[in-house]
């Protein structure tokens, strides 16, 4: 008896679309249909171990599809909610309303159809039964007089000569009117004791921590004073672990009271709960004088506290604000998809080599030489003269050392082509030495006249140290002109040759001294040895001049 009722016929939907799949599908349940290979469970070996059988579902024969539920009347009975317009906590995404599910049904319709051809309505499925057949006229009035249809009682009902409905106003002796229902004297007091006469109701609904106020009319019609207690009959619990601490809920006021002849009480009753459910109390009106022959008058009381949804509005907001923002990414997605499809085709790219340099192409196509530019010009100018005087096609070189020397080798006059090739090989030998950069230039010019000024302090310093300490001067072999100066200054070494022995001899008659004379061969050797470079035989003016300073210096000093 609570809300839940619907979980069974969920479990029913369930348990049918399940039997129905594997006939359209693969997925679960896939077993079913193929119980024909499904083999005993055995525990231990032949002799001594245990073989358990297979059940009827294993075997292929499943129980039928059974339908549990309970008809309009039971569920008004029990307040189950009917309707979706009484306020309470909603579902937002129920079960039964899902598409996929909807789907699913419209799939196996054909297949669920022939498992469950007959789906009963439930609805209207209700018998009432009764022990007592003189007791429907008094049914009769007491269906009109309540609400809400009641269940029979488990208790017989009184006889038709215990109770009437139909009496008139000015009823001889005690009567009671309960609500709707007139309880008169039955001339005695225990003939229908322990039978339930008439059950009134009354029924709360109301937010959870709010109160609510009811009424029940109580109306003496009879010729006699009639007086009244409450007694609460107690309820039993099926659930006795799960006992909840007893909260006061119902309200009213159960005193004893009196009511004389003709006179009506609006008697209240007050229902207010902490928390949200559905609960009931039964209490029992207990009259002096008894009527209905001791049978007994109850009042139900049935309140229904629902919890308020104080958050359904922020609730809404905020799911309304999910789903446009869904809305709007999804509309994104497609929009960036279809961007994503109608783009432009990209530019085409730049050749490869496009924008090379000759340096670029020339280190392709010769590996391990270094590219200078002055030298490959003049390969470059060389290829296309001879080219040009030969009166071949003119074509370009493509920078290839390789090319160049087969071209060259394939010429038929010898001379010119020996000629060519030794100019080639002397080119191309100058490209196997990375070439000097600006600083490097700059470095190699300081460096070299560090060198020179080096060699002339050194000369300077050896002359003023044999002045100083008086050492006689040393005899110095004078070597071969020809081997200092080189090929290129053959004629100018007789020359110096010549001019060195008048010398010679004009200095002998002047100082007449021999040390003197072996002083002048030195200088004139350093003089001769700084004019010129060891490495290039280009002439040093500079060393000229320092060598000169220091004659006229030792000159001016005169003998040691």
């Amino acid at each position: 008896m609570n809300l839940g009722d619907d979980y069974r016929k969920t479990q029913e939907d369930r348990y049918l679309i399940e039997r129905s799949i594997p006939a359209v599908d693969y997925g679960r349940g896939y077993r079913i249909g193929s119980e024909f290979w499904s083999q005993q469970e055995r525990i231990g070996d032949d002799l001594s171990g245990i073989h358990m059988t297979l059940t009827e579902t294993e075997r292929g024969y499943p129980p039928p599809i059974e339908h549990i539920g309970q008809p309009t009347a039971v569920k008004k009975e029990i307040g189950a909610q009917l309707d979706s317009s009484r306020p309470g906590t909603s579902i937002n995404y129920p079960w039964h309303q899902s598409k996929y599910l909807k789907d699913r049904r419209q799939q196996l319709d054909n297949v669920m159809l022939n498992l469950d051809p007959h789906t009963p309505d439930l609805s209207k499925l209700q018998i009432i039964g009764r022990n007592n057949p003189y007791a429907n006229q008094m049914d009769k009035h007491t269906s009109e007089d309540a609400k809400i249809p009641e269940m029979t009682s488990l208790k017989p009902n009184i006889s038709k000569t215990t109770v009437r409905n139909d009496v008139t106003e000015e009823q001889t002796g005690p009567c009671l009117q309960l609500h709707s229902f007139t309880a008169s004297w039955s001339g005695d007091s225990h003939s229908n004791k322990g039978f339930t006469a008439h059950v009134a109701r009354v029924t709360f609904e109301v937010y959870a921590g709010e109160p609510i106020t009811s009424y029940l009319n109580l109306v003496n019609k009879g010729t006699t004073t009639i007086y009244y207690d409450w007694k609460k009959i107690p309820k039993l619990n099926s659930f006795e672990g799960c006992a909840s601490p007893k909260v006061q809920r119902f309200y009213f006021n159960t005193s004893s009271g009196v009511l004389l002849p003709g006179e009506s009480l609006k008697f209240p009753f007050a229902f207010k709960s902490p928390n949200a459910g559905i609960f009931s109390e039964t209490w029992q009106l207990d009259t002096r004088p008894v009527l209905c022959g001791g049978a007994a008058l109850q009042v139900a009381l049935r309140g229904i506290a629902l919890q308020e949804d104080k958050n359904k509005r922020q609730r809404d907001q905020i799911e309304q604000n999910l789903f446009t923002k869904q809305a709007v990414m999804t509309a994104r997605r497609i929009l960036e998809d279809l961007i994503d499809g109608i783009r432009t085709p990209e530019r085409p790219c730049s050749p490869v080599d496009a924008y090379i340099t000759q340096e670029e192409l020339f280190q392709q196509h010769n590996k391990g030489v270094y590219y200078s530019n002055e030298i490959v010009s003049q390969l470059n100018h060389l290829h296309s003269e001879q080219f040009d005087e030969d009166a071949r096609p003119s074509h370009s070189w493509d920078l290839s050392i390789k090319t160049l020397r087969k071209d060259f080798l394939a010429l038929e006059n010898e001379g010119k082509r020996e000629d060519l090739l030794t100019k080639m090989n002397a080119a191309i030998t100058c490209l196997y030495f990375p070439p000097l950069n600006p600083i490097q230039q700059e470095m190699y010019r300081v460096g070299y006249q560090l060198l020179i000024k080096a060699v002339d302090n050194i000369v300077t310093q050896a002359s003023l140290i044999r002045d100083h300490l008086g050492l006689p001067t040393k005899d110095v072999e004078m070597p071969d002109t020809d081997q200092i100066l080189g090929a290129n200054d053959h004629l100018r070494g007789g020359e110096i040759k010549k001019k060195k022995k008048e010398q010679k001899e004009e200095e002998v008659k002047k100082d007449g001294k021999k040390e003197n004379k072996k002083g002048k061969k030195e200088l004139d050797l350093i003089v001769r040895n700084s004019r010129h470079c060891g490495c290039c035989g280009r002439t040093n003016p500079e060393g000229k001049r320092s060598i000169s300073g220091i004659m006229n210096a030792n000159e001016a000093k005169g003998p040691p």
